[in-house]
């Protein structure tokens, strides 16, 4: 009974999702507004539902209601150019892992910061040669990274404090996991500008990232070179990770700044 509970419970979410986006999804190209009438009639959805999913949306943002009808809301926006931004990265990134693949002969990867974890945007690896699928999207703690720690270093104390509440639960046989200890290593790390892990988040492999930086000294992103076997390996390519990061950030705060010239949207890539 408790099986079948959940898997009903598990349909009806999926139900529910999936009228959602039937609702977003009935907007066409430069069309502006909806009647409920149009939105039931197109997603093929009782009018009564549509009008409670709608409502439902207008709370999240992403429909506004108006005079003629119901309108995108600006979360919509904000996430689809969110997603156009993180893509940018990628491509305007794409050469400088690829120079760091060519120096080093080990896994790179380029992360963003989501709450406590940090998400894999991109990563190549040296046996291929080529953009890895595999890892791509997965997450890690934040507190146990390298790449989570020069996000969190170099981001407001604010979110570092809430990786701290959630708990700095050991993944590695070296992991920090005192609140005191870590505050004190993420000042270290803000001063240095680059993050190590030594057996942080593992016992196999050592890592160093570097940030990528707007103008203002916000993180958006960062960058990493891992699969080192042992600590001397590892300092040798802190200086040209940091450098490739450095120049990261200086070509892609520019692209970022053409785009406003242009009318484009160039609003930060994370919150």
């Amino acid at each position: 009974m408790c099986t079948m509970a959940v898997e009903e419970s598990e349909s009806t979410a999926k139900s529910v999702l999936g009228r959602g986006f039937a609702i977003l999804d009935a907007f066409r190209l430069r069309e502006d507004f909806l009647t409920l009438n149009q939105l039931a009639e197109r997603t093929g959805i009782p009018r009564s539902t549509t009008h409670r999913i709608a409502n439902e949306l207008i709370e999240l943002g992403l429909l506004r209601r108006t005079n003629e009808g119901y309108e995108l809301g600006l979360a919509i926006f904000e996430i689809g150019n969110r997603a156009a931004r993180s893509a940018s990265l990628s491509e305007i990134a794409l050469p400088y892992l690829g120079r760091l693949l060519e120096l080093t002969r080990q896994v790179v990867n380029l992360a963003v910061l989501d709450g406590t974890e940090v998400v894999y945007v991109d990563r190549l690896h040296a046996k291929r040669d080529a953009r890895m699928s595999s890892g791509i999207g997965s997450r890690l703690p934040a507190h146990c990274t390298a790449l989570g720690k020069i996000l969190l270093a170099m981001g407001p104390p604010s979110i570092a404090e809430k990786v701290i509440e959630k708990g700095l639960d050991p993944r590695g046989p070296n992991t920090i996991t005192d609140p005191g200890r870590f505050r004190a290593h993420l000042a270290e790390v803000r001063r240095r500008q680059v993050a190590f892990d030594v057996h942080e988040s593992n016992n196999i492999n050592f890592c160093v990232a570097a940030p990528i930086l707007d103008f203002a000294g916000k993180p958006l992103a960062a960058i990493s070179v891992t699969g080192f076997p042992d600590l001397k390996s590892l300092e040798r390519a802190a200086p040209v990770v940091l450098e490739n990061a450095r120049s990261l950030s200086r070509n892609y705060g520019l692209a970022m700044l053409e785009r406003q010239t242009r009318g484009e949207s160039a609003s930060p890539l994370t919150d």
